[in-house]
């Protein structure tokens, strides 16, 4: 026998929707679960959770990494 099913209906459908758009640690804070759960479940349904550099300068700075990349593609130079 498994475990139960702990995810309601309303708790996939949010992240079947924001899934890509929010960053992995606000959709587990608003769902009150851990993140590793979450990752779990997003792999499960077929989700990413990467959510693009564009969206997140605009509406998540605080979850860009610090580390900056060494790429040329990724650093512009003045």
């Amino acid at each position: 026998m498994g475990r139960p099913n702990t995810w309601t209906q309303q708790e996939i459908e949010y992240i079947e929707r924001v899934a890509g758009k929010v960053p992995p640690q606000v959709m587990a804070n608003a769902l009150n679960k851990p993140l590793s759960t979450l990752k779990t479940k997003a792999t499960v349904l077929g989700l990413g959770l990467n959510v693009p550099k564009h969206i997140l300068e605009k509406h998540w700075p605080e979850y860009l990494k610090k580390k900056e990349s060494s790429h040329a593609a990724n650093v512009v130079h003045p």
